[in-house]
């Protein structure tokens, strides 16, 4: 697990929602904001996953 920390807004959209994902394959801690809760809970499974 990294030391780096990442913060994303507006995760639940395009750019925003690459660079989260992208994050979360790369083991860093990311910190998430995004107005569709849907999407930030897809990224918890995807977390968890790892």
């Amino acid at each position: 697990m990294s030391d780096l920390v990442w913060f994303i807004t507006g995760a639940s959209s395009d750019f925003g929602k690459y660079i989260t994902t992208e994050g979360l394959h790369r083991d860093y801690k990311v910190i998430a904001t995004a107005r569709k809760v849907l999407v930030l809970a897809s990224f918890v499974l995807l977390a968890l996953r790892s």
